[in-house]
C-alpha cells in the first residue's frame, strides 16, 4: 500500500545525495559478503590426500552465492540498456562496446590472477617440468573467455566458468534486448527465466554443478541465462518501487524483507542438510527480492552504506573470488600435517590477504600507467606548441 505521510527530511537529503553516485553501497557490501561465502565454501578443496567428514567444512551450499552475482549482472544489464535511447542501441557496434566495457571491468585482474595460478600450479608440480609447454598451451585458452561455449581444455581458474558464461550469454542477449526493450523486459526475459529455471528444477532439482555437460551446452550456461533474465525482471520491479511514496513504517517493512532475504539465504547455505535441493529455487527468489529492494534504495540501509569504503569492498570482492582456488591448491601441499580446522582459518585469511596485495599492486600499476600516458601526452603537446 502506498503511504504519503512525510518522512524525515534528513533521510530524504541523504537519499538524494546517495542516488547521485553510480555505485550502490548495499550491493557492494553484499558483493563482498558473498565473495567471502564462496571462499569459505571452497575450503572443502583443502581435502587433498586425506578424507574428512563433509560436516567439517562450513557453508555447504556456499556455491549458491553465485546467484547473487548473476541476478545483479542481469539488473545492471537492464540499467545500462535503459540509459540509452532505443534508436541508439541497434548498431552492432554498441553490442561490442557494451561487451568490451563489461570485460574490461574484470579482465586485467583476471589475467593477473590466472598468471599467479599458472605459476603456482607449476611450482607445485616441480617434478613435471617437461609438461610445462603443453600445460601452457592447453590452459592459455582459458584467457579467451569462451571456454563455456564448449572449449574447456585445462582450467587454471575453475571458478572462471561464471565469467565466461556471463560474457557469452550477454553477447547473445544484448541484440535481442536492443531490438525491443519493453518486449524483452516484460515478455521475453520473464518467460526465459521461468521456463529455464523450471527445466532445471524439473530435470535436475538443483542449481548446482555448472560444469555438467548436457547434450548441447554446460548446465551452468542455462543457469546464467535464466538468472540474468531474472535480474532484468528485478530491474522493472525496482523501478516500480522507486515510484512509491513510503512512510517510515513502509521503509522499515522493506528493510526487514531485504535483510531477511540475505540472512536466510546465507543460513540456508550453511545449514542445507535439513532441506531438499529444490529449496535452491526458494533461495533464488529470496535473493531476487533482496537485490530489488537494495537497488531501489527504498529501505533504511542505504544511508548506512553510503561511504566509499563499501564501494571499495565491492571492487575488492573480485580478487578473493579469482584467487581462492590458487590458495587452496598450494596450502595443503605446503603444510600437509596442519590441523584441518587451523588450515581452514589460514586458507581464508591467506586468500583475503593475497587479494589485498594483488588489488593494491593492480591499482598501483594502473595509476603508474595512467601517469606515464599523461606525461607522454604533455610531452607531445610541448613539442607541437614549442
Amino acid at each position: 500500500m502506498t503511504m504519503y505521510i512525510s518522512y524525515h527530511p534528513r533521510i530524504f537529503a541523504v537519499q538524494e545525495e546517495y542516488m547521485k553516485k553510480s555505485r550502490n553501497g548495499v550491493i557492494d557490501f553484499m558483493r563482498f559478503v558473498f565473495a567471502v561465502v564462496l571462499v569459505v565454501f571452497h575450503s572443502h578443496t583443502l581435502n587433498i590426500g586425506k578424507t574428512y567428514d563433509a560436516a567439517i567444512f562450513p557453508m555447504h551450499y556456499g556455491s549458491l552465492a553465485v546467484e547473487f552475482f548473476l541476478i545483479t549482472s542481469g539488473f545492471l544489464l537492464a540499467k545500462s540498456m535503459n540509459k540509452t535511447p532505443e534508436n541508439d542501441i541497434l548498431s552492432w557496434r554498441n553490442t561490442w562496446q557494451f561487451i568490451k566495457g563489461k570485460i574490461m571491468g574484470f579482465y586485467p585482474a583476471f589475467v593477473i590472477c590466472w598468471a599467479i595460478a599458472f605459476i603456482a600450479y607449476n611450482i607445485v608440480h616441480l617434478t613435471d617440468w617437461h609438461g610445462l609447454y603443453e600445460r601452457f598451451a592447453r590452459s592459455v585458452f582459458e584467457l579467451t573467455l569462451i571456454r563455456n561455449a564448449g572449449f574447456e581444455i585445462k582450467r587454471m581458474l575453475p571458478q572462471a566458468w561464471y565469467l565466461s558464461a556471463m560474457i557469452l550469454i550477454m553477447f547473445l542477449l544484448y541484440p535481442l534486448y536492443a531490438k525491443n526493450k519493453k518486449r524483452f523486459e516484460y515478455y521475453i526475459a520473464p518467460l526465459i527465466a521461468v521456463f529455464v529455471l523450471g527445466y532445471l528444477c524439473y530435470v535436475y532439482g538443483s542449481l548446482l554443478n555448472p560444469s555438467k555437460k548436457l547434450d548441447f551446452t554446460f548446465k551452468g550456461n542455462l543457469r546464467v541465462l535464466a538468472e540474468i533474465c531474472l535480474g532484468v525482471v528485478c530491474y522493472n520491479f525496482c523501478e516500480m518501487l522507486k515510484k512509491l511514496k513510503l512512510t517510515g513504517f513502509g521503509r522499515t517493512v522493506f528493510t526487514v524483507l531485504e535483510l531477511l532475504g540475505y540472512v536466510l539465504s546465507i543460513l540456508y547455505m550453511q545449514f542445507y542438510m535439513d532441506y531438499p535441493n529444490y529449496f535452491h529455487f526458494v533461495l533464488l527468489l529470496l535473493l531476487a527480492i533482496s537485490v530489488t529492494i537494495s537497488f531501489s534504495e527504498v529501505g533504511l540501509l542505504f544511508p548506512l552504506f553510503r561511504h566509499s569504503f563499501f564501494n571499495l569492498l565491492g571492487k575488492f570482492s573480485l580478487y578473493p573470488y579469482l584467487l581462492y582456488s590458487t590458495v587452496s591448491m598450494v596450502l595443503p601441499r605446503l603444510f600437509p600435517e596442519m590441523d584441518i580446522y587451523v588450515m581452514i582459518v589460514v586458507y581464508i585469511a591467506a586468500t583475503l590477504a593475497l587479494s589485498a596485495v594483488v588489488m593494491a599492486l593492480h591499482s598501483g600499476g594502473r595509476k603508474l600507467f595512467r601517469t606515464i600516458k599523461e606525461n607522454r601526452k604533455k610531452a607531445k603537446e610541448v613539442v607541437v606548441n614549442g
